[in-house]
């Protein structure tokens, strides 16, 4: 290993605690430096990749730039006519195989339908990422009495992926991607109130600790899930221009 090499976690970690340097450009051309190279076209042709919250955003960029890999792409959304339009969109650009599938992720009965639907439609699913998300500025709980911004980040990731564990086995190399945030190291874990039933709800903080559950769960998932070959990752992707 070269230099470099050994000296990269140090200089990862270097910059996402310096976050100004980290979050912007400037992190993304030093670490990019590192990285082998861009795929070529085609390269995930024959996968099969499903994206929460890609009707927008992180998530419509990510499915977009799967698409034009070639990868057929499921684009998981709470609105079926918001991933239609995105579904043309990134169809246009790459003419890719792209589908829209409907789910709310906050609510575990959702998750479960369409668990079950998608299992006897799509026999091998290769990469899922969750990257639906929401900061709600005041507290609010889901028909299943769980706090929304837990129950989207943490509860229905989690269930869903379990839910999905058969097809993601099926593949020669299943991934699961948690799509985390830098807010979560501005965040200590506690967990004797998790829900925010007690005491006072802050949307922003709220947001910030489920992204730290994400990050904190993903070695538990990895061992979970290691006798199916699935490989569960976390990332946040500093500061990004979305919309609103």
């Amino acid at each position: 290993m070269s230099v470099f090499g050994r000296l990269r976690p140090l200089l990862d970690t270097a910059l996402d605690r310096a976050v100004v340097p980290g979050y912007t450009r400037i992190g993304y051309q030093l670490r990019r430096s590192s990285w082998a190279g861009d795929p070529p076209p085609g390269a995930l042709r024959g996968r099969t990749a499903l994206v929460t919250g890609a009707n927008r955003g992180l998530g419509k960029a990510i499915a977009a730039g799967l698409a034009g890999l070639g990868a057929t792409v499921l684009l998981t959304v709470r609105d079926r006519n918001s991933g239609e339009q995105a579904r043309d969109e990134i169809v246009a650009e790459s003419g890719a195989d792209v589908r829209v599938e409907v789910c709310d992720v906050s609510s575990l009965g959702a998750v479960r339908t369409f668990a079950a639907d998608l299992r006897t439609r799509v026999p091998r699913l290769d990469v899922l990422i969750h990257n639906a998300g929401l900061l709600p500025a005041t507290r609010d709980e889901t028909d299943d009495g769980h706090e929304i911004t837990l129950a989207t980040h943490v509860l229905g990731p989690i269930l869903l992926t379990e839910l999905l564990t058969p097809i993601l086995a099926e593949s020669d190399d299943p991934r699961v991607i948690l799509m985390s945030s830098g807010g979560m190291y501005t965040q200590s874990l506690p967990v004797e109130d998790p829900e925010y039933r007690t005491g006072r709800y802050r949307g922003a903080v709220a947001y910030a600790r489920t992204k730290r559950m994400q990050v904190a769960f993903t070695p538990i998932l990895a061992r979970r899930w290691a006798d199916r070959r699935i490989r569960v990752y976390s990332m946040h992707p500093g500061w990004a221009d979305t919309p609103a």
